[in-house]
């Protein structure tokens, strides 16, 4: 004891005095730490005195206390760099100082340690649709900041979408997007350390409507032998866009912007199911698939024959091969009220001999059916004739009639061959200014009767024998500096007049229309030339049929 106090005499200290921490003080806040940057802090006790030691608990990985050393026993130190992963706390640290000789004491004191700014948001902003507003606040977390002031943002590269703005004070990017694309660029936050802490966020965002296509369901249907064309849609995503289908008849195309074109055969007829898929240019790219259906129809299924079949005689082969187009080849024929004589085939030649028993006018009733089995025609009427034995069948041999002009003089012949001879001409429907001479049509077309006529000739030998059919006779105006050439194709009634491309119709057929007018009329001659049909015996045969 006494050793203690005359050592303490000679260190100038009195015997009675305690150690004690002069700083830091009881619960004092030391300065705040950021971790990863170097950090000191002095520590001091009172009297000086060889020997005295430093501890401290709580302290974050990464700082230390310890004296200083000779000449400096009084004073310890906390030193360090706060070891990462130790910011964002606030530690409470007991200090210890104890002089080896019963002298101790301890202060308790807090230290805040800051992790460096970082952010939090990540840089892939998304997909804005053009003209729909956005904003968005890039998250941070950590970073120290004084009590009145901020962080504060910068784009440090790259470029902003046009429509856009970025606040550097609080970190929202905003704006309604204009052009679309793909746009890339650097942002850096920077907070307030004595030596400020930063980070760099790499953001991306497109400016792109969503990526749709439109085009889905059924498409606008083909028909056989018609130039088709019809383009897929698809909006949004990143343009150009590239289509491709699956699925279309060989007569048919995509182009690499989606339109189907082609013109379809009568092979390619039905309904076909397509796989259509449309890719944008976006990176990476995105691919949209969709089912489409595409019904390919056949033409409209039209009986071309006349109607007034070619004249038959009793005892002589008889074959004359019915005609039609559109629909899907090949056809199957019915038909009704042929004399027993006569026969028709599925593929509608009507042949045979005709019985003398047999002379007479027929009115036949046919309808034919495509393979494709979704078409049927009208029912038409066609009229027979079947002359007596050895006398030739009454037949009206013009087959056309020139065009006609408004203004100019106009005269054509009509001719008949078989029956008697003598020749009595009926003819209705001319236009104005046209009339029957004899049999002869003569005059002057009337001012405004440009178009088309269907004329009906009617012609009975002496005996009473008649034959009919329907001429086509268009007239132009006036003003028109192209004659037509040739005329048209007997037949047309109604509001359907078939074309022939290639080759001419069958002999004695030509082309006719399947309407309820042309039925009309058609059974009025067969009445008119029922009552006419004389045999060779003299006897007249009534409708029969």
């Amino acid at each position: 004891m006494w050793d203690v106090l005359l050592l303490a005499a000679l260190a100038g200290a009195s015997p009675l005095s305690a150690l004690k921490i002069l700083y830091p003080v009881e619960s004092e806040v030391l300065p705040d730490a950021m971790e990863g940057f170097a950090y000191q802090k002095p520590c001091e006790a009172s009297p000086a005195s060889p020997g005295i030691v430093w501890t401290a608990t709580g302290l974050p990985s990464g700082l230390t206390i310890a004296g200083l050393g000779s000449f400096f026993e009084q004073f310890g130190s906390i030193d360090g760099t706060p070891a990462a992963g130790s910011g964002g706390k606030t530690y409470n640290v007991n200090i210890l100082a104890d002089d080896g000789m019963g002298g101790r004491d301890s202060v308790n004191v807090t230290l805040a340690v800051y992790k460096p700014v970082q952010f939090k948001s990540t840089g892939a902003l998304g997909t804005v649709p053009l003209g729909v507003s956005y904003s968005k606040k890039l998250q941070v977390t950590g970073g120290y900041v004084s009590m009145d002031g901020s962080l504060s943002f910068s784009i440090s590269s790259g470029s902003l979408p046009p429509g856009f703005s970025f606040d550097a004070a609080t970190g929202v990017l905003s704006g309604t997007p204009l052009t679309p694309g793909n746009y890339a660029f650097q942002v850096t936050v920077k907070d307030e350390w004595s030596t400020p802490t930063t980070d760099t966020l790499s953001c991306t965002i497109k400016c792109m409507d969503p990526f749709v296509t439109t085009s889905a369901g059924a498409l606008p249907n083909a028909l056989s032998g018609t130039p088709y064309s019809t383009a897929l849609q698809a909006t949004g995503g990143m343009a150009p866009h590239t289509w491709s289908v699956a699925g279309l008849p060989p007569s048919f195309t995509v182009s690499v912007d989606g339109v189907i074109s082609g013109t379809p055969n009568v092979s390619d007829v039905g309904l076909h199911t397509l796989k259509a898929s449309v890719t944008d240019s976006d990176v990476p790219p995105t691919t949209i698939t969709t089912a489409l259906t595409f019904d390919v129809q056949p033409t409209e299924l039209v009986i071309l024959t006349a109607s007034s079949l070619p004249a038959s005689e009793s005892g002589v082969p008889y074959s004359v091969a019915l005609q039609a187009t559109g629909g899907v080849a090949p056809y199957t024929w019915n038909v009704t009220g042929l004399p027993t004589s006569l026969v028709v085939a599925a593929n509608g030649v009507i042949s045979g001999t005709p019985d003398e028993a047999d002379a007479g006018v027929y009115a036949l009733k046919a309808a034919v059916t495509d393979s494709y089995n979704l078409m049927t025609s009208t029912n038409t009427v066609f009229s027979l004739v079947i002359a007596a034995e050895g006398k030739a069948p009454l037949s009206i041999t013009t087959s056309f009639l020139p065009v006609a002009t408004e203004g100019e003089s106009y005269s054509q012949t009509l001719a008949a061959a078989g029956g008697d001879a003598s020749y009595a001409w009926l003819v209705t429907g001319l236009p104005t200014g046209l009339v029957l001479d004899g049999d002869t049509i003569v005059g002057t077309p009337a001012d405004a009767s440009q178009g088309t006529y269907y004329v009906s000739a009617l012609v009975t030998g002496a005996e009473g024998e008649t034959a009919n059919t329907i001429l086509t006779l268009v007239v132009e105006s006036a003003a028109q500096t192209t004659q037509s050439e040739g005329g048209a194709e007997s037949g047309g009634i109604g509001g359907f007049t078939p074309n022939l491309v290639g080759g001419a119709t069958a002999a004695g057929c030509s082309m006719t229309s399947t309407t309820g007018s042309l039925w009309l009329w058609l059974v009025a001659m067969v009445l008119h030339s029922a009552l006419f049909v004389v045999r060779r015996s003299g006897r007249v045969r009534a409708w029969s049929r």
